[in-house]
């Protein structure tokens, strides 16, 4: 991306060198062990870092993994960042160069697992919804300006919090009113990630399969919800939204 024009170049090196503009604005890096991504370089990101007053921004990337769990540094990214840049940077994957090969082989499988379970439930067209609610590629605000609409990334519903596929279905005000109101071991589930599939991974781990069937069935009620808010201007009650959800729940049930 960095290269240059030159003295003497072929037709296709001169449309590529012209093309590198509009391939640079949709690119972002994969993050990996290395020590060479400097924070303040703003290709590794979608929009440029947001740092909060008096921070330091001569900082590697690598500098904000917990090398002990090879994860993002919360703590640190919240001290270092504006939100909006923070969750920028949590939705990014952190590949593992470095990890032994079986780490990787117990990563593969573990996935596996999750997607064989959830392939299986009782809800054909809600598994569909799960998959690209963890594939982060629902049209919520966040992901809409990460391609460059025109949008508040804020919540349609709460206006307080940047809407992401975990804030609109689990952390909004709406959302845990309806989760609130669900019984079974769904009421004892907690997450705070900002990471809707490592939600997903933790249902699934936690939750008999009935439970989890009504965790992704209610899910998709919750966004069809946001959705009427926010194309249709209807409102619906935390009560609403779940019985709707509790009558597709018992008549996919009965036909099974």
């Amino acid at each position: 991306m960095e290269a240059e024009l030159g003295c003497n170049p072929s037709f296709v090196w001169r449309s590529l060198l012209e093309a590198r503009e509009l391939v640079g604005a949709c690119t972002v890096w994969q993050v990996g062990d290395r020590q060479s991504i400097e924070v303040s370089d703003h290709r590794w990101l979608n929009n440029p870092p947001q740092f909060r007053p008096g921070i330091d921004t001569n900082l590697k990337v690598a500098d904000l993994i917990d090398q002990q769990t090879r994860q993002w540094n919360k703590p640190l990214l919240q001290a270092t960042f504006q939100q909006s840049t923070m969750n920028d940077i949590l939705r990014i994957k952190i590949v593992r160069l470095n990890q032994p090969e079986n780490a990787e082989h117990s990563t593969a499988r573990e996935d596996k697992k999750f997607w064989n379970k959830m392939w299986k439930l009782h809800l054909p067209p809600k598994r569909n919804f799960i998959w690209r609610a963890c594939s982060d590629i629902l049209p919520t605000s966040t992901n809409l300006c990460r391609r460059r609409i025109p949008v508040a990334s804020t919540c349609t519903i709460c206006q307080q919090q940047e809407e992401t596929v975990a804030h609109v279905l689990w952390e909004c005000p709406l959302a845990r009113n309806v989760w609130c109101m669900v019984k079974g071991q769904l009421q004892k589930c907690n997450s705070e990630t900002p990471n809707f599939y490592i939600l997903a991974q933790q249902m699934e781990e936690k939750l008999p399969k009935k439970d989890l069937e009504l965790w992704a069935m209610v899910s998709w009620s919750i966004w069809n919800a946001r959705n009427r808010f926010l194309f249709e201007k209807k409102q619906s009650t935390p009560s609403t939204t779940l019985l709707q959800e509790y009558q597709r729940f018992c008549r996919t049930a009965m036909s099974t």
